[in-house]
């Protein structure tokens, strides 16, 4: 149940005025008040995580404020209820062990352009758009591949004509970019990916050999093209 207190530190949780939290006992404390919330980090403060969202938090928005969250061992950085929608933004980073989500995303999570999101060796912690020809989700899940590279494991729910046939390795093809925007808009396929395994149309694992100068970190992989 979400509490009703007076806060004594900055901020109303607004957009447009933010609590401005120092301690994760500020964040935690701050969770309680509503159930859309804005919220910052004092300027640089590194909390440890993990910190969980009351499930009666419907929307999260945070603003790293050149700071940063830090899962504890096996533990994500943010452990989302629900269906909240979780957004981190600003510049900062939100950080897992490898092989852990850096944002347990039980709801929908948007990482911003200034945000580093790491943990699944890599790979950033948010929903995986819909690309696919019938325009059902896809979800996609990653891990270091061989050398410098990642491996993406991608499930597609096709549609019902494509439900079923064979895709040909020259038909799986991977995009990257460095936000959700671009890769929507994304022509040029990832030179040097590798179909490792394809079990059906809608299953498949491929090697991505990890991108040069500024990280990628937001990928689809499209199927039957």
């Amino acid at each position: 149940m979400l509490l009703a207190k007076p806060w004594d530190g900055e901020g109303d949780g607004t957009e447009a005025n933010p609590y401005v939290v120092t301690s994760k006992d500020d964040f935690e404390t701050v969770l309680n008040f509503g159930s859309e919330l804005f919220l910052q980090l004092e300027t640089g403060l590194a909390l440890a995580g993990p910190i969980t969202v009351p499930a009666e938090v419907t929307a999260l928005t945070l603003d790293l404020n050149g700071g940063s969250i830090v899962g504890a061992t096996g533990q994500a950085a943010i452990l989302l209820p629900g269906d909240t929608a979780f957004t981190a933004k600003g510049t900062g980073s939100l950080l897992a062990d490898d092989g852990i989500e850096s944002v347990k995303r039980l709801g929908s999570v948007t990482i911003g352009s200034g945000v580093s999101a790491t943990g699944l060796s890599g790979g950033a912690a948010v929903d995986a758009p819909e690309f696919n020809a019938g325009g059902e989700a896809v979800t996609t899940k990653f891990e270091k591949g061989e050398g410098d590279t990642w491996k993406i494991t991608a499930f597609a729910e096709m549609s019902n004509e494509s439900r079923g046939t064979d895709v040909t390795d020259s038909q799986i093809k991977v995009y990257s970019a460095d936000t959700l925007e671009e890769l929507k808009n994304a022509t040029i396929p990832v030179a040097g990916a590798t179909v490792k395994e394809t079990k059906s149309a809608v299953k498949t694992v491929v090697e991505v050999p990890a991108p040069s100068g500024k990280d990628s970190q937001f990928f689809r992989v499209d199927f039957g093209e």
